[in-house]
């Protein structure tokens, strides 16, 4: 049984010497050649900075006694280059952590990926690297481990080495690898985009949904619930353009490109419809800053009325109130031509 994924990548081929440069720049260095520890990777693909004392309890957790124990599981050739790190596989308990090694080879591709225990490095899942094609598929063979859940969680390891992914709140909706068993590359292929195409549906039902909450508190909602809504609608239009390389790179017929730009039209409606929603939500804050700033200043007005006018308190008040809504309207006014209402624009 082969496994396939794909690394999202825009380019027309996979920079692999630029990605294993910037790799061996930001690794440290152990005391066996060609051995680095990379930094550890917890909350998805966030690289945790350490400091100088962190830095030797990690090297700790990477003696020499437990990088060989690593290193027989992946027997590496002696050009080889081997990275450790840790890693967490669970999003609630990021406590829940996993040694991680890779080998790479002198032309910079990845030819083996494994988990180890984090309290032992005992073996728990070993894939061999078949090959990683220019165009960003990958081809490989899980050695050991569970069948589906180790096989993505290896795949994810090095896809985040050549691409280090995108992580949006509520709505990132990777691409999984996918088992096919007689080894049949467009079969691949055509597996992988079908996730695409499910990617579809998923972004524009959470989007729909998620914009129908914000509609319906007439713009009311907090600035968190914008922002999410921004987020969802900003990794959407990312996954149409890595989906548009998907469909170049690998020559797939036209009506899979319609289906895409067809998303693309009916992501622009919804874009249409939030930003009159940012719009209305900046116009009822500002309504309600004025009425606010209206009562405060009637209540001053007769406060102050009492004391420097107390035979017209009234008329006082009234002129005073008059003056300061004049001024706020001008400031209003002012301002609003200067300030730009943010807006999300999906066009690619």
């Amino acid at each position: 049984m082969s496994w396939y994924g794909w690394i999202p990548i825009i380019t027309s081929t996979l920079l692999v010497e630029n990605v294993i440069r910037d790799i061996r720049r930001s690794s440290l260095s152990t005391e066996t050649r060609n051995e680095h520890l990379l930094l550890p990777k917890i909350n998805q693909a966030e690289l945790i900075p350490l400091s100088g004392q962190d830095k030797q309890k990690y090297n700790r957790r990477f003696d020499q006694s437990t990088r060989a124990t690593m290193r027989f599981h992946l027997n590496p050739a002696s050009t080889d280059e081997v990275y450790y790190y840790l890693r967490d596989f669970d999003d609630k308990d990021t406590t829940n952590l996993h040694r991680v090694a890779v080998i790479v080879n002198n032309d910079g591709f990845v030819k083996k990926v494994a988990l180890f225990g984090f309290s032992n490095p005992k073996l728990e899942a070993l894939a061999v690297i078949e090959n990683i094609e220019t165009t960003g598929l990958m081809n490989y063979e899980l050695i050991h481990g569970e069948p589906y859940t180790h096989a993505m969680q290896l795949f994810g390891e090095v896809r985040d080495i050549y691409h280090e992914h995108i992580y949006a709140p509520h709505g990132d909706f990777a691409l999984q690898p996918v088992e096919i068993e007689s080894n049949n590359k467009d079969e691949a292929i055509k597996k992988i985009f079908a996730q695409y195409q499910k990617k579809i549906l998923l972004y524009h039902s959470l989007i729909k949904n998620m914009i129908h909450e914000v509609g319906d508190g007439y713009g009311i909602k907090s600035a968190r619930n914008f922002e999410n809504v921004s987020a969802i609608l900003s990794s959407a239009k990312g996954e149409m353009v890595y989906a548009r390389s998907f469909i170049r790179l690998f020559n797939l017929p036209e009506n899979s490109m319609a289906s895409i730009n067809n998303s693309l039209e009916s992501l622009n409606i919804l874009t249409v419809r939030f930003n009159d929603l940012l719009l209305l939500r900046s116009l009822l804050s500002n309504t309600r800053i004025y009425i606010i700033t209206l009562v405060a200043t009637i209540y001053a007005a007769l406060q102050l009325a009492k004391i420097v006018a107390p035979s017209y308190p009234v008329i006082f008040s009234f002129v005073s109130t008059i003056v300061v809504i004049l001024l706020i309207g001008y400031h209003s006014h002012t301002t609003t031509k200067k300030r730009k209402i943010p807006k999300i624009t999906l066009e690619l």
